[in-house]
């Protein structure tokens, strides 16, 4: 089983966030590169799995002076 998500159709630059329902930040992440796929192994800052849940993405792209928000459910395996 993978444990990953990938977003799709990003600039060169993005900063991604990740906060639980309750405004948590669980992870930064930022792009750098010229692919428009960014993989998040769902860990989140000291590197441990996330717990299944829904969660609140901020991606923010400077260069385009765009913010995007998605939601996520996430739904681990034993």
């Amino acid at each position: 089983m993978i444990n990953e998500v990938t977003f799709n159709h990003l600039p060169q630059h993005a900063i991604i966030r990740v906060f639980s329902l309750d405004g948590y930040l669980v992870k930064k992440m930022e792009k750098n590169d010229t692919s428009q796929f960014f993989k998040w192994n769902l860990s989140n800052r000291t590197g441990l799995a996330i717990a299944s849940g829904l969660y609140i993405i901020r991606i923010e792209m400077p260069e385009l002076k765009k913010t995007k928000v998605l939601k996520l459910m996430v739904i681990q395996s034993e």
